[in-house]
């Protein structure tokens, strides 16, 4: 997938540059849309130093036992933990959507909606925490817009007179953007759309969109090399240095999302 494969060449790199073997466990049942690891999964692991988790919906008791067992393991992507012990290298989903909504306040709009479900995943979450923040501080309404039904999405964003939307790119950008237009709304002209990361699905149509972009690349190779300062640690059972011990910045990174200007962004 278009999504996936920028990790995966990041930890590619990073790989290289560190000299490491890579095995990848593809084996893993999925069971209600979570991919869980059999009996047979976890003696698999065992094969290897360590291993870096990437997905979307993850298995809690999962995650719980891996840490229990003090099994060297790095997320790919920002997970919130009991007692915050979940290492993981993550983008500021934040920071990026209120730095979106300053961009459009800057341009004029006011009437600024949000496309999307507020959904339980933690990109959606940190998304929607970062809408709020930003139009709470400018003292601006929230208007959220279900985009399950992409025509009647589109035509709530009609009825509501909203100027500009932030939409995240699997919430179906590109059809919200031609069911607006199909109502004689042009984008940008009539209503800004910024992506909140960049499209999942390539060159699917002609427009160069405005927002953000998330560093996958980056995420992806530095998730190895904090997995390989694990392994080290745990390796060198209580005989590191103190110049290499890990603190909460290095458990816990949270990587910007740079903008980008495209098309999408009027007045």
């Amino acid at each position: 997938r278009d999504f996936y494969g920028a990790f995966l060449v990041g930890i590619e790199h990073a790989a290289e540059q560190l000299g490491v073997d890579m095995l990848l466990f593809t084996s893993a049942r999925v069971v209600d849309g979570k991919r869980q690891l059999s009996r047979n999964g976890w003696q698999r692991l065992g094969i290897a130093d360590g291993c870096l988790l990437l997905g979307q919906h993850e298995d809690q008791g999962e995650l719980q036992h891996l840490l229990d067992t003090n099994y060297p393991f790095v997320f790919i992507g920002k997970r919130v933990s009991a007692g915050h012990r979940l290492p993981y290298v993550g983008a500021d989903y934040v920071a990026a959507t209120a730095r979106q909504v300053e961009r459009l306040v800057a341009e004029g709009h006011r009437r600024i909606g949000y496309a999307g479900p507020q959904g339980t995943d933690q990109p959606t979450l940190d998304r929607v925490e970062g809408y709020r923040q930003a139009m709470r501080a400018h003292g601006l309404p929230l208007r959220f817009v279900d985009v399950h039904d992409v025509p009647a999405a589109a035509d709530e964003i009609a009825e509501r007179a909203l100027t500009a939307i932030l939409v995240a790119p699997e919430n179906s950008p590109e059809e919200l953007a031609d069911a607006l237009e199909q109502r004689g709304l042009q984008v940008p002209r009539d209503v800004s759309m910024l992506l909140l990361g960049q499209p999942t699905q390539l060159g699917r149509g002609p427009r160069r969109w405005s927002g953000f972009t998330v560093p996958r690349e980056e995420m992806g190779a530095r998730a190895l090399v904090l997995l390989s300062r694990i392994v080290d640690r745990e390796s060198a059972a209580g005989r590191v240095p103190r110049s290499t011990a890990l603190d909460d910045a290095d458990l816990h990174q949270i990587l910007d999302c740079p903008d980008v200007d495209g098309e999408s962004l009027a007045p």
